[in-house]
């Protein structure tokens, strides 16, 4: 069994399984692994408010390293770890 390395923070706007919420879902990177996994099938987080996700993931003292790529989905605005 792979120990879980990092968590990655992602999230998501508006995505069609929340259409009303912003979700956030944690992704683990774990050291074999070529991507990062989602172990959970609910999410971490959901809000209609982004500020509040913001201010969670500040919270936490998590910092966002990255926003939208061209390869992501459409809905991803950012990741935190």
């Amino acid at each position: 069994m792979n120990e879980i390395k990092l968590i990655q923070y992602v999230i998501y706007d508006h995505p069609s399984d929340y259409p009303e919420h912003y979700v956030v879902r944690r992704w683990f990177i774990e050291p074999a692994a070529d991507e990062p996994v989602r172990k959970e099938k609910e999410v971490y987080l959901r809000t209609k408010d982004l500020r509040l996700i913001k201010a969670h993931m500040d919270n936490l003292g998590l910092v966002c390293i990255r926003g939208i790529l061209e390869r992501d989905d459409p809905c991803i605005l950012e990741v935190w770890m």
